[in-house]
């Protein structure tokens, strides 16, 4: 999956899909996702409901790493060099 982002809600949908992802490889319910992420189980229904108010592309970024994924930005530059960020999931 590498979409491109034309605005920030479709990079928010993007990163939602992947928490909803590797809650079901996890088994993780809401409850025990939430409290992994620090974050409230309503808040986090909202999230998988496509509502992301409150919610940052960082801040769901933090989520995905906390439940085991790594989140990599790659900023691709002109010259060719590449500068990466991995926030790794634990």
């Amino acid at each position: 999956m590498q979409p491109r982002a034309e605005n920030e809600n479709t990079l928010k949908a993007w990163i939602a899909a992947h928490i909803a992802h590797r809650m079901e490889e996890q088994s993780l319910s809401q409850t025990n996702a939430a409290a992994l992420m620090g974050i409230k189980q309503p808040d986090l229904s909202a999230l998988l409901s496509g509502k992301f108010n409150g919610f940052s592309a960082e801040r769901l970024a933090r989520c995905l790493s906390a439940i085991g994924g790594n989140v990599r930005l790659t900023v691709d530059e002109p010259t060719g060099a590449q500068d990466v960020f991995v926030l790794e999931g634990h």
